[in-house]
């Protein structure tokens, strides 16, 4: 399931089942891997990807 305004990069592989939250990013050429659940407003990259960020943390 990929939800609203989700962004998903360049060459990014998903594995399913997944779920990418609201406002989600995946990184060009992440490897979401099954049974992940990207959060909303996380930015995710790597192989495999990982949580990078959450979005609007920064000050």
């Amino acid at each position: 399931m990929i939800e609203d305004g989700a962004f998903i990069g360049s060459g990014s592989v998903l594995v399913a089942p997944l779920r990418i939250g609201k406002r989600a990013y995946t990184g060009a050429g992440a490897i979401v891997t099954r049974n992940s659940h990207v959060g909303d407003d996380e930015v995710w990259v790597g192989v495999p990807a990982r949580r990078l960020e959450k979005r609007g943390n920064r000050p």
